[in-house]
């Protein structure tokens, strides 16, 4: 499977899979995936310089990039991962989203990290981009993992909600629920 596989279908997943069960998080307005409403190099330009993979538009209101990551397989690390380092030198995602929040460009509003086996959502969470950025740049401890092409800043979502707001899928009732999930 290539690349462009892997982020197609990625892009499904959210699509069909993710989004049917968070839109509820944003109120009335509609996801329009990059590729359906953007011409095919444009496409290819926002993911490349600002990481947006869908706009969240309320009529009559305004638009709001969406960064979205989906992980496949029975495993949910419950963490927020964005990628630091690249084998190849290649910019990361790390380093396109610091330069557009420091520089004024563009980059995604909120971003949602979701895990899904099997075409079923297990879990999911959506926060600020720029409050994901701050984590990583205020915690010099942030921790790491390396894939086989990659290193990603990792950072758990119970972590994350001691400090910054987060909308999380199943969503609990209550903090002790939260706390129990990921402390049982």
């Amino acid at each position: 499977m290539t690349v462009d596989d892997d982020m197609r279908k990625s892009a499904n997943s959210f699509k069909k899979i993710v989004w049917p069960k968070i839109k509820h998080w944003f109120g009335p307005g509609d996801l329009e995936p990059v590729e359906n409403v953007t011409d095919v190099n444009m496409a290819k330009m926002l993911d490349m310089y600002s990481g947006i993979d869908a706009w969240y538009i309320e009529s009559g209101t305004g638009i709001r990039g969406i960064g979205s990551r989906v992980q496949q397989g029975p495993k949910t690390w419950d963490t927020f991962t964005i990628r630091e380092s690249r084998h190849t030198g290649t910019r990361t995602e790390f380093e396109k989203l610091c330069n557009a929040i420091d520089n004024d460009w563009l980059y995604p509003h909120w971003f949602i990290q979701a895990y899904v086996n099997n075409g079923v959502l297990l879990t999911a969470a959506l926060a600020k981009t720029e409050d994901i950025i701050k984590f990583i740049n205020n915690h010099p401890d942030c921790p790491t993992r390396p894939t086989s092409n990659a290193t990603f800043f990792y950072i758990t979502w119970i972590e994350f909600s001691k400090l910054y707001k987060i909308n999380l899928y199943p969503e609990p009732e209550n903090e002790k629920q939260m706390l129990d999930k990921y402390f049982r």
